[in-house]
């Protein structure tokens, strides 16, 4: 569903409408599943919103074995020793973990 402009300054929702149309891609993700996403991240890969939203990551990847490899990377990322060299506790490795993904630059609407 599509939030309305108006809606969101009638009821004061101007957090929806800083994620939809922020000039920087944002994904909301869960278990490699697209829960959602704004209009800039869509149309950094050619979709729509509405395209997007509830579908499997795997979209987004050329292949099947690409996007296994992205998440067995992931995985030997999180069970191996942290940034300190040390295995460390589980919220260290969670952290080491978090950058783990994809990073991107934003360009002006006026380009391609």
């Amino acid at each position: 569903m599509e939030i309305r402009i108006e809606d969101s300054f009638r009821d004061g929702r101007f957090g929806d409408l800083a994620f939809l149309h922020a000039p920087v891609g944002l994904v909301v993700t869960e278990n490699r599943v697209i829960r959602d996403c704004n209009h800039t991240f869509a149309e950094m890969f050619g979709y729509v919103r509405e395209d997007l939203q509830n579908r499997v990551f795997s979209i987004l990847y050329p292949t099947d074995a690409e996007f296994d490899n992205i998440r067995d990377r992931g995985w030997t990322r999180c069970a191996g020793p942290t940034p300190t060299g040390t295995n460390g506790s589980w919220r260290a490795r969670m952290a080491a973990c978090s950058g783990a993904g994809c990073g991107g630059t934003a360009s002006p609407r006026t380009s391609p």
